[in-house]
């Protein structure tokens, strides 16, 4: 699919509904959305103006020092640095930035609900899309673009390549991917995937038929056994998104499952979810955003929206440390989301508040790797050598969490070790370039977690790095958060959205035997 002639399919008898979509946030939905947010802005008023989350007593002001000559904070970057910017001690892997769980115009909401503007592709969303990869650096992404119209395209189409792009081949000199020039020097790693019913990433061919919609469609729309075979055979990983809400005996049944959404960006902000499944107000984080919507050259930076709704997502973590603790090994992902289709309403910074560069710019999903190829991506992540991380609180550097024998043998993340002399080890992340000189440090605390129904136990806690001796069998995963202080001068008027205790990092499980 070069260039930009691709037509949209026919569609099926009764339209589109019932064809095994994914759980995600409805477009329609978001429309009420855009208008309580702008009213909300409206209601808020003033440039700056107080939000009611997080601590009254945040002085934002720079430095620890008040006697201290104050420091102006460098300007917001829109992107991200280059991983290989972080290198660490990482034993021979490479450490490497993604997005799982991401929409293109193949799907059939994106784009504004418009991804065939007057039957022709949306070259513009697109174009979009790839700029946001490039700017936030990402070393790959795991698309996942909706059963409509993923399931109608030829497998080939949903890599969506073009001028400057390259196949990228796995070991056996199959394509399964491709590498999405950046014009830098600098490419992304584009795998397709679907959300459907369940959501296969990495497929590298289609899990029905490559040429009968239908056949696809009943894959992608199936959560049982024989669909999920189907889409290992396919070379997908089989992850659960909007876990949430899925019943826990649901999950229970689907034992071929590779992994699941910790968190998910929708939950934080689409009503039904926030109420249904999170149990809290439906619209009390229109408040939090309300003042990012000032367009004043004082008013609070934009990509730090996120710091006015973020919560975590609770139920995704009990299902996560129920099912670990039951024997389970899964790797824990978090879902971007983005379809650029949601909150068109422009910020201060010219772009959309749910551009796709900004939503990619939130979080990502971080794995070891042998190197950056299609085939060491996949193990990586199927491994479980893998954390998130909110890098729109802070870059981290150096994060580590790994299993040591009595003999030295390092274990990595998603691996299976011995309690017998054994030690868990967590390194605790710091800023990119270490405390910064225009505000207070962030304070930083790491928890070690042993999965257990209904909630993980917490088994050490520390300000810094960790080491817990001899741990009991279990699955064991690393939470750590941060109070972002060093954000405050990027808050405008009211800082007090730093004095907030956010997640940093979330890392997949190490398995005590």
């Amino acid at each position: 699919m070069e260039g930009d002639g691709i037509r949209p399919p026919d569609p099926p008898p009764g339209g589109r509904a019932g064809r095994g979509e994914g759980r995600g946030v409805r477009a329609q939905g978001f429309g009420l959305l855009a208008l309580l947010l702008a009213g909300g802005a409206a209601a808020v008023g003033c440039h700056g103006a107080p939000s009611s989350i997080g601590d009254d007593d945040a002085s934002g002001e720079g430095g620890a020092d008040d006697d201290d000559e104050p420091v102006d904070p460098p300007p917001w970057e829109a992107g991200l640095p280059p991983t290989a910017d972080l290198q660490a001690d990482r034993r021979g892997w490479v450490e490497l930035r993604g997005i799982v769980h991401l929409h293109s115009p193949l799907s059939h909401d994106a784009c504004d609900n418009d991804p065939f503007p007057d039957g022709v592709f949306n070259e513009e969303c697109l174009q979009s899309l790839r700029g946001a990869l490039c700017t936030t650096r990402q070393d790959f992404a795991f698309l996942t673009d909706h059963t409509s119209f993923a399931a109608d395209f030829p497998w080939r189409d949903l890599l969506e390549m073009r001028e400057g792009d390259e196949e990228a081949l796995d070991a056996a000199g199959q394509v399964a991917g491709m590498r999405m020039a950046c014009g830098d020097g600098a490419s992304v790693l584009w795998m397709p995937g679907v959300e459907g019913n369940l959501m296969p990433v990495g497929l590298r061919r289609h899990a029905g038929a490559d040429d009968d919609p239908q056949a696809n469609s009943q894959v992608y729309g199936a959560a049982t056994e024989e669909a999920i075979a189907a889409m290992h055979a396919a070379g997908a990983l089989v992850l659960v998104q909007h876990a949430e809400g899925v019943p826990l005996d649901t999950l229970r049944a689907l034992p071929g499952i590779d992994g699941m959404e910790v968190y998910n960006l929708h939950a934080n902000v689409a009503p039904d979810i926030r109420e249904e499944h999170l149990g809290l107000d439906p619209w009390d984080w229109l408040e939090g955003v309300a003042p990012f919507l000032d367009d004043g050259p004082e008013g609070p930076e934009p990509d730090l929206v996120v710091l006015g709704f973020w919560t975590p997502n609770e139920p995704d973590r009990e299902r996560l440390d129920t099912l670990l603790s039951e024997g389970r090994r899964l790797v824990a992902v978090a879902g971007t989301d983005a379809h650029e289709n949601a909150l068109p309403m422009l910020m201060r910074d010219g772009e959309r508040v749910d551009s796709y560069r900004r939503m990619l710019r939130w979080f990502s999903n971080h794995v070891l790797a042998e190197d950056d190829g299609p085939d060491a991506v996949r193990q990586a992540l199927a491994e479980g050598r893998s954390w998130v991380v909110f890098e729109t609180f802070g870059v981290p550097e150096g994060f580590d969490f790994v299993a040591v024998d009595a003999a030295g043998e390092v274990k990595e993340m998603g691996s299976v070790a011995g309690s017998a002399g054994m030690v868990l080890k967590v390194t605790a992340p710091r800023l990119m370039g270490g405390d910064p000189a225009w505000a207070d440090a962030p304070e930083v605390t790491v928890r070690l977690i042993r999965a257990a129904a209904p909630v993980g136990e917490v088994v050490a806690e520390a300000a810094g790095d960790l080491e817990y001796l001899e741990p009991a069998p279990g699955a064991y995963r690393v939470e750590v958060d941060i109070v972002p202080r060093h954000l405050a001068p990027y808050l405008g008027a009211d800082p007090s959205l730093s004095s907030r205790t956010v997640t940093w990092i979330y890392s997949s499980p190490i398995y005590v035997q």
